[in-house]
């Protein structure tokens, strides 16, 4: 069970869930020039869990940040029936680190968009407050989404963060967030049929939408 997965160059991360509480889990790199998935070497979160997210940063636009953690496990005992972490770790350029303080947002399964320097999390069918990170790790209190928070999907492109919100029988919204503003605006709806679970992604300066479930969970294929 791979985490929300990050990127950059011809890498792609996957940090992996094994499934079984005995195994640690291990991140994986995809290299595209040699076609192959080697093991990273580097500080993963301890605790096996669901929901892992993965992200890289840029400070100050040159030094890549790699962080990994957050994430949350079936627990009968806490509020809702799941146990939300808060620890982040990075791998910065020279030594790893744990994200100190830890995360501060909301609890739930998150939705996260990167400019070139901060993360930007959402909570998915949960509160509308966004908050970042940076990627020196200071954290943000941000404008919150304007409408309450379906199943969201989201990407950016040139430092403008989308989300794309997904809630029962409502349209399929699509926002724009400005980090220099601290403003959120609404673009066009999606013009598709209504969905959860959605996926986005940005190529080339251009923003993607679709796939997902329909309300009786059957699956998409338009994009």
């Amino acid at each position: 069970y791979p985490g929300i997965g990050a990127y950059v160059g011809r890498e792609i991360q996957i940090l992996r869930y094994p499934g079984n509480q005995s195994r640690p889990m291990d991140l994986h790199y995809y290299d595209r020039a040699s076609d192959s998935w080697p093991q990273f070497q580097g500080p993963v979160p301890q605790t096996t869990r669901q929901g892992v997210v993965q992200y890289n940063l840029f400070f100050p636009g040159i030094d890549r940040h790699r962080f990994t953690g957050l994430g949350y496990i079936a627990e009968e005992r806490s509020v809702g029936k799941y146990f939300f972490y808060r620890d982040v770790f990075a791998i910065l350029p020279i030594k790893g680190s744990v994200v100190n303080p830890s995360y501060q947002g909301e609890d739930g399964e998150l939705a996260l968009f990167t400019t070139t320097d901060e993360a930007y999390f959402l909570t998915q069918n949960g509160s509308s407050n966004m908050r970042s990170i940076h990627a020196q790790f200071a954290q943000t209190v941000r404008a919150p989404l304007p409408d309450p928070p379906g199943t969201l999907a989201t990407f950016s492109i040139r430092n403008i963060g989308y989300a794309v919100n997904q809630r029962p029988g409502q349209p399929v919204r699509l926002w724009a967030y400005n980090p220099a503003t601290d403003a959120w605006t609404r673009k066009s709806d999606f013009p598709g049929a209504a969905r959860s679970r959605g996926v986005g992604f940005a190529m080339a300066r251009r923003g993607y939408f679709g796939l997902g479930l329909t309300d009786h969970g059957q699956g998409l294929r338009d994009l």
